[in-house]
């Protein structure tokens, strides 16, 4: 008796990556990381690391983090569906920082002068990313996201007391 057995592997749609400072090696806290021109993206966690669906519009996965220079990494380079990516510090020269103090009172009262420059007259559209993650027994088990336009009515509408 012959017995044949055959396997198959598919790749994830999800890029797994963790992105850790190239000197200390400690994880990057809210790297943003995206795919270049377009609006496929999501940041870092606090363990540095992150989820991201593989993108069929753009070559180039782009991380960046404030202090750290950006590094660029062709879709070609994504050979397995792990990522381990060492940012670089980059300094920044300062001429000169001016600190000013502001009373808790005084920063309330420019809220109340603003508010209505700070709303908006007009309804709007307000567009936002939201994802989720679930880890089990340290395996990833649940991958969810989701874009969402949201109705904002104008904040000057009267309401209607019913």
């Amino acid at each position: 008796m012959l017995i044949c057995s055959s396997f198959v592997f598919s790749q994830s749609d999800i890029v797994y990556g963790l992105v850790v400072e190239k000197g200390s090696k400690k994880p990057v806290s809210f790297a943003s990381v995206y795919y270049e021109n377009t609006t496929d993206g999501t940041i870092s966690n606090t363990d540095g690391r992150f989820s991201i669906k593989k993108s069929a519009k753009s070559n180039n996965l782009i991380i960046s983090s404030l202090g750290y220079k950006t590094k660029i990494i062709n879709k070609s380079e994504i050979i397995n569906d792990t990522l381990r990516i060492v940012l670089e510090t980059e300094v920044f020269e300062l001429s000169e920082i001016i600190v000013t103090s502001e009373t808790a009172l005084s920063i309330l009262k420019k809220v109340v002068l603003f508010k209505t420059k700070n709303n908006p007259v007009n309804p709007t559209i307000i567009n936002a990313y939201y994802k989720q993650v679930s880890k089990q027994n340290g395996k990833y088990i649940r991958f969810s996201e989701a874009d969402l336009s949201v109705y904002r009515t104008s904040y000057l509408r009267k309401k209607k007391i019913i």
